[in-house]
């Protein structure tokens, strides 16, 4: 193992230019890779900060003209609902 390290080290000096873009590219795919998953784990992996979040509910209002339901509004919703 100690001489396939030193033949790849031997190869790499031969193109110092090859070495440093595979270095560069490396890098930057490993500081990509830790932006990405730093931004995705609190926004889409972390737990709602609620005491029940599986009692979150959307409130849908059928369409009168038979389309797709749409989401209800909270002023929708108070004006329906609430008077």
């Amino acid at each position: 193992m100690l001489r396939d390290f030193r033949y790849a080290l031997r190869t790499l000096s031969k193109s110092p230019r090859f070495t440093w873009m595979a270095v560069l590219v490396l890098a930057l795919g490993l500081g990509a890779n830790s932006a990405v998953l730093t931004v995705v784990f609190p926004v889409l992996l972390r737990p709602l900060p609620y005491t029940d979040p599986a009692r979150i509910a959307v409130i849908l209002a059928a369409s009168e003209k038979g389309g797709s339901d749409q989401p209800v509004t909270p002023g929708d919703f108070r004006e329906t609902f609430l008077h």
